[in-house]
């Protein structure tokens, strides 16, 4: 097959498309690569010699764009760092006005671009159009505002819901009080029997208030962003194990981690995430049965970061588990609290960017799994401990 040798493109054809090319030389320098618009000329002055160019177009004169532009000046660093890669790449500054040393205000949009071993900067009109990108930019504030008022909201919301939690729990404890005093004071075994329904009905409102008050703090830490930090998902599930030991041989479950010792980074809050585990971790030693062996697995994969937490208990019936991460979702007959354990984990992993998720064992039992995006930073002073 013949190949044709290539042909040198028309000094002018940037010009006629309204485009300026400029090539980075070793000084740092830039030389016009052909002939550049009309315009140009009332951006940028040039300077007293140009280096070589290597382009079949005589060079016209070096520029700074630097010098002449405050825009590029700040935009040149980024692109720099793209000229220095090995591989082909570009980078786009976006619309910007600015006026040149003729006074006249342009729009334009700058193109860092790597080709055939050659910097480049390319200045032209916009590729998006300036209203388009303004509109885009004022629906950003005008989100940011949004949540901005949603999260203080919210956080008035919060301290009135701690109010309300702290004048209903006071009377509660001295109703718990109350009924511990009678129960020590020797009473029948029919009334004992009725003291003993009083206060596990005392204990489990108290549940349910915790439960509502977590639920609250939760969603406003959901409206938060992630922290830059991240958190060690191995150290998570070693930390709840030993928290939760002492509950899960009073129940007469085991408990094994399978995590890797070396840290497993992912994006979430060391604090949240601990949280989380620790939530699946008391639903898991709850359903499992005496014997049984709760098992907490991390591992990363293709997908990100993924933490499991299985169980020998009897799993979820298929009707209840689209309910299965929603506030306050139907209890069904199992034991258990208000059934906002799960909400508090979606909420969480949601924030970070992640997902969680249930599916049944096959060999029978439950698997609640968190999915996280890896992190590539290193830890946080004292995230893993």
């Amino acid at each position: 097959m013949l190949v044709a040798e290539p042909t040198p493109l028309p000094g002018g054809l940037m010009a006629a498309l309204d485009v300026a090319v400029l090539e980075r030389g070793a000084s740092g320098l830039f030389s016009l690569v052909g002939k550049p618009p009309a315009w140009f000329e009332g951006l940028f002055a040039p300077s007293a010699e140009a280096p070589a160019s290597g382009d079949a177009a005589p060079a016209r004169g070096a520029v700074d764009p630097a010098e002449s532009s405050d825009f590029l000046a700040d935009f040149l660093p980024s692109a720099i760092a793209v000229w220095d890669r090995a591989e082909p790449g570009r980078l786009s500054s976006g619309p910007y006005t600015e006026a040149g040393r003729d006074g006249v205000e342009r729009t334009l949009e700058a193109t860092a671009l790597r080709a055939d071993g050659r910097a480049l900067l390319l200045l032209g009109p916009p590729t998006m159009s300036y209203e388009r990108t303004q509109r885009l930019l004022q629906t950003a504030r005008d989100e940011r505002l949004d949540v901005e008022r949603t999260r203080r909201r919210t956080e008035e919301r919060e301290v009135l819901l701690h109010c309300i939690v702290h004048d209903l729990a006071n009377p509660l404890a001295g109703l718990r009080g109350s009924l511990g005093l009678l129960d020590a004071s020797g009473l029948p075994e029919d009334d004992r029997e009725l003291v003993d329904i009083a206060r596990r009905q005392a204990e489990r409102m108290q549940g349910m208030i915790r439960d509502v008050l977590d639920t609250f703090r939760q969603e406003v830490d959901a409206m938060q962003p992630a922290t830059a930090a991240p958190a060690d998902v191995g150290e998570a599930l070693r930390q709840s194990a030993r928290a939760l030991a002492p509950r899960a041989q009073a129940s007469g479950v085991a408990l094994a981690v399978d995590a890797p010792e070396a840290p497993l980074r992912a994006v979430a809050d060391a604090r949240r995430l601990e949280r989380v585990v620790m939530n699946l971790l008391e639903n898991a030693i709850r359903h499992s049965p005496e014997g049984g062996t709760v098992r907490l697995l991390a591992r990363e994969t293709s997908d990100g970061v993924t933490l499991a937490v299985e169980d020998d208990g009897p799993g979820v019936p298929p009707e209840a588990t689209a309910d299965l991460f929603k506030r306050f979702r139907p209890r069904g007959p199992q034991r258990g609290q208000a059934g906002l354990g799960l909400y508090f984990c979606r909420l969480a992993a949601e924030s970070w960017g992640g997902t969680a998720g249930y599916e049944p064992r096959e060999s029978g039992g439950a698997r609640f799994w968190v999915r996280l995006r890896p992190a590539r930073t290193p830890l946080a002073e004292g995230a893993a401990s």
